[in-house]
């Protein structure tokens, strides 16, 4: 009986370390710049939005609001040059509008974070909770630690 007590609190404990050890997020600004490029360079919007700052998410609403709040004849045009419905358009959540920003960059070839993604980093700069990621092809990205995680900061774009 006595064992069967050890071998229950020892795999207990074991469960509970492997738990609290699953990350949410980058514990260090290396490791998210590398999560947000992977994640762009796939285009996998769910990734990219949980590699975003809170400022970040919070801009992308309110781009959202702004467009949501367009006339007909303007998001008519806007539709055209996403590419998408304007009803689509109209009922945007932020993993859509990151999803459209990849459909636009590639219809337009601009792809900035793609060349990031290829570079090396050259130096990080950590200032209290704001880390500057330099990529050896001259770019940089703020990312700025919330909580124990490190976010992609894109409100200064």
């Amino acid at each position: 009986m006595h064992i069967l007590k050890i071998l229950f609190k020892t795999t207990f404990i074991i469960l509970v370390s492997l738990l609290s050890c699953t990350s949410k997020g980058a514990l260090t600004p290396e490791d998210a710049f590398i999560s947000i490029t992977r994640a762009y360079v796939k285009s996998d919007a769910d990734a990219v939005a949980t590699q975003l700052s809170k400022s970040s998410i919070e801009k992308i609403r309110k781009i959202i609001q702004m467009i949501s709040s367009m006339d007909e004849k303007q998001i008519f045009t806007l539709s055209k040059r996403f590419g998408t419905s304007p009803d689509r358009l109209m009922n945007l959540s932020v993993k859509d509008y990151i999803s459209l920003q990849f459909a636009l960059a590639k219809r337009m070839n601009e792809n900035f974070m793609r060349e990031i993604a290829v570079s090396k980093i050259i130096d990080i700069d950590i200032k209290d909770k704001v880390a500057i990621v330099k990529a050896e092809n001259g770019m940089e990205l703020k990312f700025v630690k919330e909580g124990p995680y490190w976010k992609f900061e894109m409100t200064d774009l």
